[in-house]
C-alpha cells in the first residue's frame, strides 16, 4: 500500500509538472500567434502598397504609350517636313539640324524604353519562375494539411474513445463504492449478533451463579447430616470441586476465545475503516487527475484546432498573393505586348496630346517580384512552424494518453488490493462465526453437562433424605 501511494503521489506530481508545461506552452504559443496576427498586418499592408505600385506601372505604361505615340508622330511630321524642302540648299541646313538632334533623342529613348522592356521582362520571368515555386510549395503544404487533417481526426477519434473508458471506469468505481457499503451491512449485523451473544454469556453467568448457590446450600445440608453418610458426602464434594475447577476452567476459555473474538473484530473493522478512508482518498485523487488530464486533453485540441485555423489563414494568404502575383504576369504580358508593338509597327493617331521626353519616368517591377517571393517564403516558414507547433501539440496529447493508460493501470491495481482486502474481511467473517458457534456449543454442551450433573446430585440428596425419613 505504501509502495501504492508512493507511485500515485509521483504520478500525481508529474502530471502537475506536466500541466505547468502546457500551460506554458500555450502562453508561448499564444504570444507567437501575436506576432504571426502582426506579421500578417504589415502583410496585407505591404500587399495592398505592392496593389497600389502595380496601378502606378499600369498607370505610366500608359503614360509611356501615349508619350512613344507622340514622339512617333513628331518624327513623322519632321521627316515629312525635311522632305518638302530638299529642293532649297539655304533651308535645308537649318532644318537638318534639329532633325539629327530628335533622331538622337528619339533613337536614346527607345534605347532605354528597351533596357526597360528587357528588364521587365527579366523580372517577368523571374516572377513566374518564383510563382511556379510558390505554386509547388502551395501543393505541398496543402497535402501536407490534409494529411494533417486525416491525423487530427483519428486523434480526435481516439479521444472520444478515452473520455468513454474513462466514464464507464467511474461508472465501475461508483459501482464498487456501492458493493463496498453493501459490504459494510454484513459487519453491522455481526456486531449485533456479537451484541446477542454476550447478552446470551451473561445470562448463562447468572444461571452459573445460581446453580453455584445451590450447590453450596446442598453443600451446607450435607454438613450437618450424620456421619453414616459422610463418605458419600466426601465423595460428592471432590465431584462437585471438579465440576467447580471444569467450570471455571471453561469459563476462562470462553472469556480468552471472547478477547480473541473482540481483537480480531476491532482488527477487522479497523482495516475495513482504513481501506474504506483510502479507497475513497485514492478514488478523489483518481477523479482530480482525470479532470486534469480531459481539461489538458481540451486544451491540446483547442490549440491544435487554432494552429489548424491559422494554417487556412496562411493558405488563404498564399492563394492571395498567388493571385497578386498572377496580376503582376498578366500586367507585364501586357506591358511587353504594348512594347513590341510600338516597336514593331503601332502608331497612335495625330489626335493623341503631345508629350515631353524629360518628363516620362523610369518603373521597374523587379523589386515588387522580390518582396512577394520573400512574403512567399516567409509564409512558408510559418507554415512549416505552424506544422511544428501541432506535431507538439500532438505529441503533448500522446503524452497525455500515456497518462490516461498509466492511470487506468493504477485503477485497475486498486480495484485488485480492494477485492484483496475485500476477501480478507470474508474470512475474518468466516473465521468469526466458526468461534463464535464453537463457543455457543461449547458452553451449552458443558451447562447441560452440569445442569445433568445437578440434578442427578440434587436426586441423590432427595432419595437420603426420604430414607431417613423412612427410618
Amino acid at each position: 500500500m505504501f509502495y501504492v501511494k508512493r507511485c500515485q503521489a509521483d504520478e500525481i506530481t508529474r502530471l502537475q509538472s506536466t500541466i505547468e508545461e502546457t500551460n506554458n506552452r500555450l502562453s508561448v504559443n499564444q504570444k507567437r500567434a501575436e506576432e504571426r496576427e502582426m506579421r500578417l498586418r504589415k502583410l496585407e499592408n505591404e500587399n495592398h502598397d505592392l496593389l497600389d505600385e502595380i496601378h502606378g506601372l499600369r498607370k505610366g505604361n500608359t503614360e509611356l504609350e501615349s508619350q512613344i505615340d507622340s514622339l512617333r508622330q513628331r518624327l513623322l511630321d519632321r521627316q515629312e517636313s525635311t522632305e518638302s524642302v530638299t529642293g532649297v540648299p539655304l533651308t535645308s541646313t537649318r532644318i537638318y539640324q534639329p532633325s539629327m538632334g530628335l533622331s538622337t533623342t528619339s533613337s536614346q529613348e527607345l534605347d532605354r524604353l528597351r533596357k526597360q522592356y528587357t528588364e521587365m521582362k527579366i523580372s517577368c520571368e523571374q516572377a513566374q519562375k518564383s510563382f511556379e515555386e510558390t505554386q509547388i510549395q502551395y501543393d505541398q503544404m496543402k497535402i501536407q494539411y490534409d494529411h494533417l487533417q486525416v491525423q487530427y481526426e483519428q486523434e480526435n477519434e481516439k479521444c472520444k474513445k478515452l473520455e468513454e473508458q474513462l466514464r464507464n471506469k467511474i461508472n465501475e468505481l461508483n459501482e464498487q463504492i456501492s458493493d463496498t457499503r453493501t459490504s459494510t451491512q454484513p459487519t453491522h449485523q455481526l456486531t449485533l449478533k456479537i451484541e446477542e451473544l454476550h447478552k446470551e454469556l451473561e445470562r448463562k453467568e447468572a444461571q452459573i451463579t445460581c446453580l453455584n448457590k445451590q450447590i453450596d446450600r446442598q453443600y451446607t445440608s450435607l454438613s450437618t447430616t450424620p456421619d453414616a453418610r459422610h463418605t458419600d458426602s466426601t465423595n460428592q464434594q471432590l465431584l462437585i470441586a471438579d465440576l467447580q475447577v471444569r467450570l471455571r476452567q471453561a469459563i476462562e476459555d470462553r472469556d480468552i476465545a471472547r478477547e480473541q473474538l473482540t481483537t480480531n473484530l476491532t482488527r477487522a473493522e479497523t482495516s475495513t475503516l482504513d481501506i474504506q478512508q483510502q479507497y475513497m482518498l485514492d478514488k478523489q485523487n483518481l477523479q482530480q487527475q482525470i479532470t486534469n488530464l480531459t481539461q489538458s486533453v481540451q486544451n491540446a485540441t483547442n490549440e491544435s484546432e487554432r494552429y489548424q485555423r491559422e494554417f487556412k489563414q496562411a493558405s488563404s494568404r498564399v492563394q492571395q498573393l498567388s493571385r497578386q502575383l498572377q496580376e503582376t504576369q498578366s500586367n507585364c504580358t501586357v506591358t511587353n505586348i504594348f512594347g513590341i508593338s510600338s516597336s514593331t509597327s503601332g502608331m497612335r493617331p495625330a489626335s493623341a496630346g503631345p508629350g515631353n521626353y524629360d518628363n516620362i519616368p523610369l518603373y521597374g517591377t523587379t523589386p515588387g517580384t522580390i518582396q512577394l517571393s520573400r512574403e512567399m517564403d516567409r509564409l512558408h516558414r510559418e507554415c512549416e512552424h505552424l506544422q511544428n507547433q501541432l506535431r507538439t501539440s500532438q505529441e503533448s496529447e500522446q503524452e497525455a494518453h500515456n497518462l490516461v493508460d498509466n492511470l487506468k493501470n493504477d485503477i485497475k491495481n486498486l480495484t485488485n488490493d480492494v477485492e484483496q482486502f475485500k476477501e480478507q474481511i470474508k474470512e475474518l467473517e468466516k473465521q468469526k462465526n466458526e468461534c463464535n458457534n464453537e463457543l455457543v456449543s461449547a458452553f451449552l454442551i458443558e451447562t447441560f453437562r452440569l445442569f445433568i450433573i445437578f440434578i442427578l446430585i440434587s436426586d441423590e440428596f432427595f432419595c437420603g433424605d426420604c430414607s431417613n425419613f423412612n427410618g
